[in-house]
């Protein structure tokens, strides 16, 4: 059957320029943020990678911009085009209160008191730029309510355990950025984290950010096409070695988490969509 809806979200695979989804012309293209992964197909850094995603943009095409420091190629590339460009903090911002809230705000369009989200609250605020360009209207309630409600599976989801178990896929250095941060909302005792990676993934860069929140690591060999080794990941951890233990697979160093963890705990399991999705088989 036909449909015609409204509005498309097509979503780019990898990078931008060569992806498949690239032969559709958007009214609208987004560009979340720029950051290292997938290196061996867009560049080993973020002017390579911000070229690749760049090339979703089309003539005089209206362009969301998330990144708040959006590598100088995107820019530029937007310029050739003569996109109508909306970058973050100068056509859209974001600010907080004292209150654990956040607002948003564009020329005379302001949302205040928003709650804090699921998600990450950039890719809110970009979201929310193009709701504007597309005129969609929104009452206060109803925003509030859509960010409450909105979760995606594997995204610092929580799970039921004696303690706080959260999963999250994020695999790069700057999805571990985020989950550092939002490690804090937890006010856990100690922190645990499982972790199995893919070899070609930005191991060092991934793991580092996350290694002042840690208190123990649980070091996963992932059995797949380009998992990485559990030792490789410990060469790339220089911690003590009583926090740090190696695991043949994810099952086992999860169960071994379980165990340690008290109530007041947290479990972080993260790196790859391979290691959430082994961990949530085994829960459910």
């Amino acid at each position: 059957m036909n449909k015609q809806p409204e509005y498309v979200i097509l979503e780019v695979g990898l990078g931008g320029r060569l992806d498949a989804t690239n032969i559709i012309d958007a009214d609208i293209a987004v560009i979340t943020t720029v950051d290292l992964d997938h290196q061996a197909f867009l560049g080993d850094n973020r002017e390579s990678i911000g070229f690749e995603k760049a090339g979703i943009m089309r003539t005089q095409q209206s362009v969301v911009i998330g990144d708040k420091q959006p590598p100088l190629s995107v820019l530029a590339h937007a310029g050739q085009l003569e996109t109508q460009l909306y970058l973050r903090d100068r056509d859209f911002n974001v600010s907080f209160d004292n209150k654990n809230q956040w607002c948003w705000q564009h020329q005379h369009l302001n949302f205040n008191q928003l709650p804090q989200p699921n998600i990450p609250l950039d890719n809110i605020a970009t979201a929310l730029m193009v709701l504007a360009l597309l005129k969609i209207s929104l009452l206060p309630q109803e925003l509030a309510s859509l960010i409450s409600s909105t979760k995606v599976p594997g995204r610092t989801e929580l799970v039921d355990a004696h303690c706080q178990v959260v999963l999250d896929v994020g695999h790069n250095p700057l999805a571990a950025r985020y989950l550092a941060e939002q490690i804090k909302r937890f006010s856990a005792k100690k922190v645990h984290a499982v972790v199995g990676m893919l070899a070609d993934k930005d191991i060092l860069n991934t793991l580092m950010p996350l290694h002042q929140s840690v208190d123990y690591w649980y070091l996963a060999s992932l059995d797949v096409p380009r998992g990485a080794k559990a030792e490789v990941l410990k060469s790339h951890l220089a911690t003590e070695t009583k926090k740090l233990l190696t695991f043949d697979n994810v099952i086992d160093a999860y169960k071994m988490a379980i165990s340690h963890a008290d109530e007041s705990d947290l479990i972080m399991v993260f790196g790859s969509f391979f290691t959430v999705a082994q961990v949530k088989a085994f829960i459910n």
